[in-house]
């Protein structure tokens, strides 16, 4: 069976962090690329989140128009905060088809939920109610990391702790039957999507043969 898979990507400013080169946001639009173009088959839709959410892209087949969005992906026009629980409920509401066999989130984020109506155990709780399965990714560097701040004068660039909500994550993927992981560094963010591609790819064969034992 075809996975119907969305991608939600955090895009709030401390996304711009410089801890991954040239920052996480592009080491995570780089990376998420790989995994788009290994998803063959699957009809992938792009949500875009800060303190508010939108869809980038709608769930579809034509690899292209994704990747040139993912691409284009940044947090100008959002409101800066993260808002976590809607980034989740933007792309729970993504999957309308009640009859999709496999329904896959992937929701990176490098903070902590600090802002929107719906909180992430909410969004968890759809998504668990629609038998939807959501991997969750805490992209950041341990210890403090240059991050853009927003002052009266403009972006400056300061040492700020990393933290990422990782109880939050975890209880997130618990809860949909999915995985938390946590990427330090970009080469661990690889790793963790062919993790995931994996763990589906193990998911459908085992579907495949409990639907048809004669298959050797």
């Amino acid at each position: 069976f075809p996975s119907h898979d969305r991608l939600a990507l955090d895009v709030s400013l401390s996304m711009r962090a410089t801890d991954f080169s040239p920052n996480r946001l592009e080491v995570a639009k780089t990376v998420a690329q790989d995994f788009i173009k290994g998803r063959e088959g699957d009809k992938i839709g792009l949500v875009l989140y800060s303190g508010e959410a939108y869809v980038s892209c709608a769930p579809t087949l034509n690899y292209d128009m994704l990747l040139s969005r993912l691409l284009q992906a940044e947090s100008s026009e959002l409101e800066q905060c993260t808002a976590i629980g809607i980034g989740l409920g933007t792309a729970v509401a993504q999957f309308r088809e009640r009859s999709i066999k496999s329904k896959v989130i992937v929701l990176i984020t490098d903070g902590s939920n600090n802002y929107g109506e719906i909180s992430p155990k909410e969004a968890a709780q759809f998504a668990k109610n629609i038998g939807i399965k959501v991997y969750t990714i805490g992209i950041g560097s341990n210890g403090v990391a240059k991050t853009p701040v927003m002052t009266p004068t403009g972006i400056v660039y300061e040492n700020i702790p990393v933290e990422i909500d990782e109880d939050i994550l975890k209880d997130i993927a618990s809860k949909t039957g999915g995985k938390y992981f946590r990427a330090n560094d970009e080469n661990s963010l690889r790793q963790i999507y062919k993790e995931i591609n994996a763990l589906e790819k193990r998911k459908f064969q085992s579907e495949s043969y409990a639907m048809n034992p004669a298959i050797s």
